[in-house]
């Protein structure tokens, strides 16, 4: 009984080979899990935006509507959340494997080449700011705007650099998924001497 009792729970938890598909499966499952253990909101707000993004592009939205896709992705996840309640925990599991990078939780690595480091670092620090804006205290957005100040600065000063466009900046947003969630390249960036 105990082992068809297992064999039942790993079917229900296979994740959808679709990307964007799997990634709202996955969104909802991490937004029960994360809540049912109590992880942080920000760090939450960070995994299921990692698996927005990677939807997003996916399913091939371009630069000038990949934040408004990737919106729309979490979104329809939410509508998955009654359903991701009943096995949450396996759910999360498969998804673990399918995304390893999303609940990441070590500092991700950063490009070697300075200037594209500090875009990526500007991207990841900006999408952190804008979850930490939605959430209740005040205070984490505080903790983070003295990175912000000094990744604009660095910001501006690579995309000239390299002769770069503002637009840049949704380009380093798309590639974060190769890196990872943007707690983990926040984590990388703030490690960085000043």
């Amino acid at each position: 009984m105990f082992i068809l009792s297992l064999a039942l729970l790993g079917q229900s938890a296979q994740i959808d080979a679709d990307i964007g598909k799997a990634a709202r499966r996955c969104a909802a499952a991490f937004t029960v899990d994360a809540k049912r253990r109590g992880v942080n909101p920000l760090r939450t707000a960070s995994q299921i935006g990692y698996l927005g993004l990677a939807a997003a592009r996916a399913e091939g939205a371009g630069n000038d509507v990949l934040l408004a896709s990737a919106s729309k992705v979490l979104n329809q996840a939410s509508s998955l959340i009654p359903a991701a309640t009943r096995n949450s925990s396996a759910i999360a599991i498969a998804c673990d494997k399918r995304f390893p990078l999303a609940r990441a939780t070590a500092p991700a690595p950063l490009p070697s080449d300075p200037a594209d480091r500090d875009i990526l670092c500007f991207a990841a620090i900006t999408l952190q700011a804008g979850a930490a804006a939605q959430l209740p205290n005040p205070a984490t957005l505080k903790s983070i705007e003295p990175l912000m100040a000094r990744f604009s600065d660095r910001f501006d000063a690579a995309i000239d650099s390299k002769g770069l466009p503002v637009g840049a900046l949704l380009d380093a947003i798309r590639s974060l998924p190769d890196r990872g969630n943007a707690e983990t390249i926040y984590l990388s960036c703030k490690q960085l001497p000043a």
